[in-house]
């Protein structure tokens, strides 16, 4: 990974951190610390991205500090706590962390988090919505999945500040979707916020679906079942209108 995302070799430490670290340093419930023990291999810090490593200027106000973005990587035993994994990684670092999880596989899932500072408690740091991408190959010749790590770059991405230089990476986590959804990648950057946009109204709608159908299963009502029904085949009209524009996008 450092080197296909053409890591500066100044913000490189590949450095293992031990899991008992975690135990003593971060403080984590003991279902998280039985979560890391069963479902994690090891964990390496690959990367700290700050000022004085990437040419990029920092960026604090009174909710947010970017002033290190940490790069973590994760050699997973089990995939079947994955996000349940991603968010007790991130919550366990105080900085904005870009976490990069392997499977058995070697297949890879990127997962990121903006963080703002607690109100509280300034010392601590709140982790917002997760962004994760679908697991790949980072070496595979499909299109989408080499667009998305071409995202990745650091060559590719946004050096303003290091809260834009985050966010680059979020929106293309975000977008990564995606290739799991068509198997396919925005090709630019307006495409790219235009697709993340109907990834939303596609999680909605997926939701919606869900309801309906549970709905559909429990009424005993001929006449509400056969409304239901109807509602259904909308939604899932309107599912397919949002999977058309996704690969107009693509």
């Amino acid at each position: 990974m450092i080197e296909k995302l053409q890591m500066p070799k100044r913000t490189v430490l590949n450095r293992n951190i031990p899991k008992k670290q975690f135990y003593e340093q971060a403080e984590l419930s003991n279902k998280e610390k039985e979560l890391i023990k069963d479902d994690i291999e090891s964990v390496y810090l690959l990367s700290i991205c700050r000022q004085d490593t990437l040419n990029v200027p920092k960026y604090v106000d009174e909710d947010l500090h970017y002033e290190e973005i940490y790069w973590v990587f994760v050699s997973l035993k089990s995939t079947k706590h994955f996000e349940k994994v991603c968010k007790t990684i991130h919550r366990a670092f105080p900085n904005p962390v870009v976490l990069v999880c392997s499977n058995a596989g070697q297949d890879i899932a990127v997962s990121t988090g903006h963080k703002r500072l607690n109100q509280n408690v300034s010392s601590k740091s709140v982790v917002e919505e997760l962004s994760l991408s679908p697991f790949i190959d980072p070496y595979s010749h499909d299109e989408g999945t080499a667009r998305f790590i071409e995202r990745l770059n650091f060559r590719s991405l946004s050096h303003q500040n290091l809260y834009i230089f985050y966010e680059d990476i979020s929106k293309a986590t975000e977008a990564s979707q995606i290739i799991s959804i068509i198997g396919s990648y925005p090709r630019s950057e307006q495409s790219l916020l235009d697709s993340t946009r109907v990834i939303k109204e596609i999680n909605l709608n997926l939701k919606e679906l869900l309801r309906l159908k549970k709905e559909h299963n429990d009424q005993t009502d001929f006449g509400e079942k056969m409304n239901i029904y109807m509602n259904i085949k909308q939604v899932e009209a309107k599912k397919e209108q949002l999977l058309n524009q996704l690969k107009e996008l693509c």
